[in-house]
């Protein structure tokens, strides 16, 4: 068999699983996500049927309001395996907002858990397990404008670990170290920001992740052995 054949044939094992740049994009479930409340004695869960096309609350402490604590739970698309690498996944998210602050932060926590149930007292996060995903920085352009948060980590650890769900905790802080947000005072009216429904007119939520395709070793050994098969057959 030339040597050329040879080397063809083992490039189509090398070159398996290297289709780089496949993008995916997932969307926020609708009937799982929402908002919960602070309240007196614990916390409240409320309906995802918010007004005004936006689904998801997050911040504000002002005129007796409650603290608003955002859960989004996306499920992963069926296309993303194990074994794939997670190259990039940018969640975007419509800005609502009726707050003073030029700069606004916003801290992101993913539930360890794979999160695919209805929102309940569970995802609370004195009941919760979280990992700390990080603190955006987001300058406040008014509402209908967009922001977006680097997932590609998370996205990447709930890939890995076969979940059919990445879910997040998304909480208004007062600055970039995650300095948790206790009353209005002196910061006057904190920051309320809201995730719209993509079917909405302020729509525009969605996470995109870009990924390459990796077989799993038992794929790469047939195809070590077809291109064995097709060597011996060469000869």
């Amino acid at each position: 068999m030339k040597k050329s054949h040879v080397f063809a044939a083992l490039s189509c094992i090398s070159c398996a699983g290297m289709a780089f740049g496949s993008v995916v994009v997932g969307h926020v479930d609708l009937a799982k996500s929402g908002t919960m409340r602070s309240a007196a004695g614990g916390y409240d869960t409320t309906s995802p049927a918010m007004t005004g096309g936006y689904l998801v609350w997050f911040g504000d402490w002002y005129g007796g309001f409650d603290y608003d604590l955002g859960v989004v739970k996306i499920p992963l698309p069926g296309a993303l395996q194990p074994t794939d690498t997670i190259n990039s996944a940018v969640y975007t998210i419509s800005q609502y907002n009726y707050s003073s602050p030029t700069t606004v932060y916003v801290k992101v926590q993913r539930y360890a858990n794979d999160n695919n149930t209805g929102l309940m007292s569970t995802d609370h996060p004195n009941s919760a397990t979280l990992v700390d995903v990080g603190v955006t920085s987001i300058t406040n352009t008014g509402s209908g404008g967009l922001f977006t948060i680097d997932l590609t980590s998370a996205v990447a650890a709930d890939v890995a670990a076969g979940k059919t769900y990445t879910s997040y905790l998304i909480s208004a802080v007062a600055d970039s170290s995650g300095t948790p947000i206790t009353s209005g005072g002196s910061q006057g009216e904190i920051y309320y920001g809201g995730l719209a429904d993509p079917n909405s007119p302020a729509g525009n939520e969605a996470l995109t992740i870009n990924y390459t395709p990796v077989p799993e070793p038992a794929a790469l050994s047939l195809l070590g052995l077809g291109a064995l098969a097709m060597i011996r057959r060469r000869k």
